[in-house]
């Protein structure tokens, strides 16, 4: 500490005119200090910590003393006798400005005054800086660096100055977590240094903004307050926000984005250099979104897309790709397309031939026929697939594991969605696939069935019709059998695509349609397709037209209850009839006794029904009813609208899920928790006749509900999972349980076919005496063969080669009567045939014969007491009953 004494400057007292002493770190000052000076026009006390000042320390004789600078001082009180023998001395203590200044032509002095702080003015005038203000310490001594220096005011944020002529690097500091906001700028004292706003970290200084933003927070000004970071979408760094990966914003404009990208870069600036033009961003944020596909999205500032992707979300492929499930696929070569659609083709053709085969087997109403199985299997394993696809494809914004996604995605060829499978617009560019053209395609594909059906009826009509000398009866029986398989297979086709036309539909309502907004606007786009605007003319008559075609959702179910109500009436009059009824005495002929009606109508039924086409059905039952036979055969009588069960159930967990969102994991859950709902329902229930079956649909319902419950797992956050679980040991074992438990459904019906197969294998090798007819009809059995296949194996007599179903005592007809009625040739019997046996079979002949002869004329049956049947359009010749007696074999 320094104290300034008497006689300090002696020997000076003629040449010191101007005197600083600031920043000396003097403390106090003695009287007659300056006695002798009287030359001295200003001494210049400031910025010492001063607290004393003696009597007369001031008293100077003959003094010319103007001006006495005592700035930032520690002076609490001050003593007016330091100033005696001076009357017109001007004395600054804490002044806000200073109004005097010097006067000065010596280049010295000039440069001596701007170091003291003295730097308003010009290069012959010089006054202090005022408060508020501050003056850089001169790099060096020489007049021109003087010359440029400037009183600088103090900027806006953590400074301020209350003194005159401050000289330092800046002013002085606010205390922590205060700032001086610019429009009170500079600042001039410690009041003006306010409390930083919300959000913000209140224990630092707040340097050249109103204190630096928590961590996790944004600001939209500088000298703003700090929100917190949304908690879905972005991130936030350096103060400012910046877009998640797999999430998408849309700006309004490139202007607004290119101002809040150069509002960002300035936050980054940390001293005075920052462009006060770009330090607030005025416009509103976009509002982010999630991306159905995460990949897709590459986030940043600029919501760039991954290669193939464009459009809003990322969701429209670029020009040379095309939408596969949820992703977008570069397009293969023209020849792989064409390859795709001949294997798809081939697939589709040799399910139809297995369709046909199967269907042209007899059925009776004790045994269950093979199309009647397949189908029914056929329907648990495609309604399985038909879930899951679509389970996968409305919760896109679940991240399922890739296998799953693959099931998903090969599943659209069982639906027979052909578009998603097989790229066609890679082969026609020209060609635009959105949701107008699928939508289309599909309800004119469905309607093209039922076309094809049509003509192929007329076709075998007017076929039937060139035939010279058709029997009428046997005409009718035919086209009968003709409609009966048109039905079956449409059905059948419609149903496999009706959940993926429901989709399609509902896809295109306005309820399916995504608001994204930018700025200052929102645009509502469909979900089905994100390069469609749901607006405009175009979209006006789309909405109507998918408005009118959405009646074919409840225009299917509703005609296949209305069947399978009036069918079940059929039953229920049928039962209550044959209640009353008394049964009717087996007919005999006079001449041979009595004969099995059923043998008779099993052995007639090769030559003289319906040339092996004719079905018998049940009662009076329909063709369109018959047709239909796949929707309920499998379930009980008292389940007969369980397939409708099955459509709600479809609807619910794929279509509904379109209607009601499917972003949240709420949904998810609540999809969860309805298909553990059928699941529990159809257990309890069990309308299921077939024990395999049973044990089939109930798996895939269970299966469903793994996928939605791995759903919900795959929606908690990669933050909430502990950080001490290995993330792909954890993935691979999803994987296997998906894969595991997705395939589980299809392997059960392959385990059972491989199955049977062996073990008819088995029984062939023991005596293989089969003809080609027999391996086909082996190959194609779904059940072991019969008793009678045994016997034959085992080298012992069988009166038929028979296939029996073994599932529920199911049967198949007779192997000889199929291959009769596909192949052309018989196969031959082991063994001789006994005398019973040729007595019966010459009885069968000569019954076969009289029955002939009698529906020769068909009047004189009828005076004869015969009756005719053809409530079916089949028509069977009965015999006047007459008292039963045995033949003795």
């Amino acid at each position: 500490m320094v104290v300034l004494e008497e006689g300090s400057f002696t020997g000076l007292e003629n040449s010191l005119v101007i005197l600083f002493l600031s920043e000396n770190d003097i403390i106090r000052v003695d009287s007659f200090t300056f006695m002798g000076l009287s030359s001295l026009l200003l001494i210049n006390l400031a910025d010492n910590p001063i607290t004393t000042l003696q009597k007369k320390a001031f008293s100077i004789d003959s003094s010319e003393l103007k001006t006495i600078y005592l700035m930032n001082t520690n002076l609490e009180k001050l003593n007016l006798k330091a100033f005696d023998g001076h009357q017109d001395v001007r004395t600054y203590i804490s002044p806000d400005h200073a109004t005097d200044g010097i006067t000065t032509n010596q280049k010295g002095v000039f440069i001596a005054l701007t170091k003291a702080g003295f730097a308003e003015g010009n290069n012959t005038y010089r006054s202090p800086c005022p408060t508020g203000t501050f003056v850089p310490h001169l790099e060096n001594f020489k007049y021109l660096t003087a010359l440029k220096a400037k009183c600088i005011p103090c900027p806006p944020g953590g400074f301020y100055s209350d003194s005159v002529a401050h000289v330092d690097d800046q002013c002085f500091l606010c205390n922590p977590g205060t700032y001086v906001p610019p429009e009170r700028a500079p600042g001039k004292r410690v009041l003006d240094c306010h409390v930083c706003p919300t959000g913000t970290k209140t224990n630092l200084y707040s340097g050249h903004r109103a204190c630096r933003c928590i961590e996790g927070f944004h600001r939209q000004k500088r000298f703003g307050p700090c929100v917190s970071c949304p908690p879905e979408g972005l991130h936030c760094v350096n103060e400012s926000v910046s877009l998640k990966k797999g999430y998408y914003w849309q700006w309004n404009s490139d202007k607004g984005r290119l101002a809040y990208r150069a509002f960002a870069n300035n936050l980054k600036i940390e001293n005075d250099s920052y462009s006060r033009n770009t330090s607030a961003y005025e416009r509103t944020l976009p509002k982010p979104y999630q991306c159905p596909r995460v990949e897709s999205c590459q986030g940043g500032l600029e919501s760039k897309c991954a290669t193939g992707y464009t459009g809003p979300l990322c969701e429209v492929c670029e020009d040379g790709f095309y939408k596969r499930v949820l992703a977008c696929k570069s397009c293969p070569s023209g020849t792989w397309v064409i390859a795709q659609l001949c294997l798809v083709g081939l697939v589709v053709l040799i399910l139809i031939a297995i369709l046909i085969w199967s269907g042209r087997r007899k059925k009776t109403k004790e045994k269950r026929p093979m199309i009647d199985i397949l189908l029914a299997r056929l329907k648990i394993v495609i309604g399985f697939y038909q879930v899951t696809s679509g389970i996968v494809e409305a919760f896109v914004y679940v991240k399922w594991p890739s296998s799953l996604s693959m099931i998903g995605d090969y599943a659209e060829v069982i639906q027979l969605n052909i578009l998603q499978f097989v790229p066609l617009h890679c082969l026609f560019p020209s060609w635009k696939q959105d949701a107008y053209s699928k939508m289309y395609v599909i309800l004119a594909s469905n309607f093209c069935v039922i076309i094809l059906a049509f003509v192929g009826y007329w076709i075998r009509k007017l076929s039937l019709l060139r035939k010279v000398n058709a029997n009428p009866s046997k005409m009718r029986n035919v086209l009968s059998t003709t409609k009966e398989f048109l039905y079956r297979n449409v059905f059948f086709v419609l149903f496999i695509t009706y959940p993926s036309t429901c989709s399609t539909i509902l896809r295109t309502l306005p309820l399916a349609c995504h608001e994204l907004c930018t700025e200052h606007s929102c645009t509502l786009y469909l979900k089905a397709d994100y390069s469609i605007k749901c607006e405009g003319e175009k979209y006006e008559f789309f909405k109507v037209f998918a408005f009118a075609a959405s009646s074919y959702i409840l225009l299917l179910p509703g005609l296949v209850f209305v069947a399978l109500l009036r069918r079940r009436r059929q039953q229920v009059l049928s039962a209550y009839q044959g209640e009353n009824e008394v049964e009717v005495a087996n007919t005999v002929d006079p001449e041979f006794g009595v004969y099995n009606t059923s043998e008779v109508a099993e052995e007639n039924g090769e030559e003289d029904i319906a040339d092996d086409e004719t079905l018998e059905g049940p009662g009076d039952e329909s063709e369109l009813i018959s047709g239909m036979s796949f929707l309920y055969e499998n379930y009980n009588d008292d389940a007969w609208y369980w397939e409708l069960v099955e459509v709600l159930r479809k609807l619910v967990l794929t279509c509904g899920i379109i209607l009601i969102g499917r972003e949240s994991r709420a949904y998810v859950g609540l999809a969860s928790i309805c298909s553990g709902l059928f699941a529990i329902v159809y257990a309890f229930r069990k309308p299921i006749k077939d024990e395999f079956e049973d044990k089939l649909q109930l798996t895939s319902l269970l299966v469903i509900f793994l996928n939605l419950g791995i759903g919900v797992i795959l929606k908690i956050p990669k933050e909430a999972v502990p950080s001490d679980v290995d993330q792909y040991v954890d993935s691979l074992l999803v994987n296997i349980l998906v894969v595991g438990a997705n395939v589980l459904v299809i392997l059960l019906v392959v385990g059972r076919y491989l199955a049977v197969l062996i073990h008819n294998f088995l029984l062939w090798r023991r005596n293989p005496q089969c003809s080609a007819a027999c391996c086909i009809t082996m190959l194609l059995s779904l059940n072991e063969l019969s008793s009678g296949v045994r016997s034959v194996a085992a080298g012992g007599r069988s009166s038929g080669f028979k296939v029996q179903m073994g599932v529920g005592g199911v049967d198949m007809p007779s192997m000889q009567a199929s291959v009769n009625d596909n192949v052309g040739f018989e196969i031959e019997e082991n063994g001789d045939a006994t005398t019973a046996e040729r007595k019966k079979r010459k009885i069968l002949k000569a019954v076969r014969f009289i029955s002939t002869d009698k529906r020769s004329n068909e009047m004189d049956v009828k005076n004869r007491g015969s009756t005719a049947s053809a409530s079916d359009g089949r028509r069977f010749s009965r015999f006047p009953t007459m008292p039963s007696r045995v033949l003795d074999s």
